[in-house]
């Protein structure tokens, strides 16, 4: 029998959030914090993002993530200066003296400039737009910036825009998600048609913020985008804006994949995968209103359809392949391992019919692999979420490829029973002890250290400490991030799936086990 608290949290976790909590972006809010209530006042439209900014400034001069990456550091500290600078130049009355914050943020610039590289395998998402963009704002306001330990970033911008047809501008791209870095490059004719019924442009309020701007003599437009910021604004719970809202599909379908992984019966899960059955479009499923399909949710979606007795159209994946593995929306500059993951998963629900589809995924995840046999991504951080989304996967698919896989994880818990890059999280535990149960019948000697890393999780969680703090940013968009459900669902899912094995209760599933008996040997 299930404990309670496990099926309390899964019934409070299967319907749809009227406001998807998230953490906050200072990039996100800085570009919110500039908006004023008339075009030419001095008035500010949402005081609470001014707010947030001056209260949010690290110890160092920066701000960004807990979680301290040159690139999430670099763009919310170039948006944090950069507004900061205009509002000290243009208002509002009574605006506090902030040339000390803004001198500490930019000495703290010069001081990581350095640290940020090209191919980086944790850029975050379009860095190549957003920091060109707030540089030349900077200039503007005489702000003495790293612009020449920069520069290489203007260089990769030319590059991206070299390969991008004119006519990307004309119609609804992942280029919309940072429109507020070349909103001059895309027609007026084709702006209206970019913003998506919940009002957001891109969903995202960085670009949904520019569009604001731009459309003030639009009464309807910029009505919209308001609703939407404000409403973005409380999805953070702080006066902050979140780096990505509303992702409506993305949400429902990262939050539904560990529980399915989990063994939530089907019945369960039927009503509310309804919601994303009836979010396709002919050419796949895109995270949300507002941007395209893409390879990674489509490929995520459609296992569960299949799961819960929908159609699952395979069909749907064919224009993100290529002969070298699967794009996860057009314009990507490199793939994502996730994304081939997650559509390898779905070329499962019909091997015969996609064996070359499979063969050409299998041969990507071997390129791509680390000597260690772990995977890195653009999406996360930590590895343990590519990896540990492997694993069921490869299971009976590419014995090689999956126990090299699990002999990593096995071999990095930590002596608290935790997975983690930087110390045990709950996040990454979460992975960790799902994907192990989810192929234990074929590594049957993983099963101590799922039940380790399940009492570790079994414990924060009865003592409380499964509150927000728990969650570090480690999801990559323009800036690091936590999708609250989503890691909650990464979490229930492992405890769920642990509490359904019938050898969880023998005295020996908890006890300590040598490293060298965990991996088999």
């Amino acid at each position: 029998m299930l404990p309670g608290d496990l099926v309390d949290r899964l019934d409070r976790l299967l319907p749809e959030p009227a406001v998807t909590a998230i953490s906050p972006s200072a990039y996100d809010t800085a570009a919110l914090a500039t908006l004023r209530s008339q075009p030419a006042g001095r008035e500010l439209l949402l005081p609470s993002a001014v707010a947030w900014l001056l209260a949010n400034q690290h110890a160092d001069g920066s701000w960004g993530s807990p979680v301290p990456t040159p690139h999430d550091r670099v763009v919310n500290t170039l948006a944090a200066v950069v507004a900061l600078a205009e509002l000290a130049r243009s208002g509002p009355d009574g605006f506090p003296e902030v040339s000390q914050r803004i001198s500490a943020g930019v000495e703290r610039l010069h001081q990581i400039s350095g640290q940020v590289r090209p191919n980086d395998p944790h850029e975050t998402i379009g860095f190549e737009f957003v920091v060109p963009a707030m540089l030349q704002r900077a200039r503007a306001l005489g702000l003495p910036l790293p612009f020449d330990s920069l520069s290489w970033v203007r260089d990769l911008y030319e590059r991206k825009m070299s390969v991008v047809p004119a006519e990307a501008f004309h119609r609804v791209t992942t280029l919309a998600h940072s429109l507020e870095t070349f909103t001059d490059r895309w027609p007026p004719s084709a702006l209206a048609g970019l913003q998506a019924p919940d009002g957001s442009f891109g969903c995202s309020p960085a670009a949904t913020a520019a569009m604001y701007d731009l459309s003030r003599s639009e009464r309807a437009v910029s009505e919209r985008a308001l609703q939407y910021l404000t409403t973005a604004l409380r999805a953070t719970g702080q006066g902050a804006a979140p780096t990505i809202f509303r992702f409506r599909t993305f949400d429902d379908a990262w939050t539904f994949h560990p529980l399915a992984m989990a063994g939530v019966a089907p019945s369960l899960l039927r009503p509310h995968v309804k919601r994303l059955a009836g979010r396709g479009s002919a050419h796949g499923f895109g995270p949300s209103d507002g941007l395209p399909p893409d390879a990674d949710d489509t490929g995520t979606v459609l296992p569960l359809l299949a799961y819960c007795d929908y159609p699952a159209d395979l069909g749907l994946l064919r224009d993100f392949e290529t002969p070298h593995g699967y794009l996860t929306f057009e314009l990507e500059r490199g793939f994502s391992v996730s994304t081939n993951v997650h559509v390898l998963g779905a070329l499962r629900l019909d091997p015969a019919a996609m064996a070359r589809q499979l063969d050409i995924v299998l041969r990507f995840l071997w390129d791509s692999r680390s000597s260690d046999g772990y995977w890195l991504d653009k999406w996360h951080l930590s590895p343990y979420y590519a990896t540990c989304h492997a694993i069921p996967v490869l299971t009976g698919l590419d014995d090689r490829l999956c126990g090299d896989a699990v002999g990593w994880v096995l071999a990095s818990q930590h002596a608290d029973g935790s997975w983690g890059l930087a110390g045990g999280t709950l996040e990454e535990t979460g992975y960790a002890v799902n994907c192990l149960l989810a192929v234990q019948a074929a590594y049957p000697w993983a099963r101590a250290a799922a039940a380790r890393g399940a009492r570790y999780l079994s414990d924060r969680c009865a003592d409380g400490e499964d509150g927000e703090q728990a969650y570090p940013p480690l999801w990559i968009g323009k800036v690091l991030y936590t999708p609250y459900r989503v890691v909650r669902a990464a979490v229930l899912g492992a405890r769920y799936h642990y509490a359904q094995m019938p050898w969880a209760r023998m005295p020996w599933a908890a006890d300590a086990t040598p490293a060298g008996s965990l991996l088999g040997n």
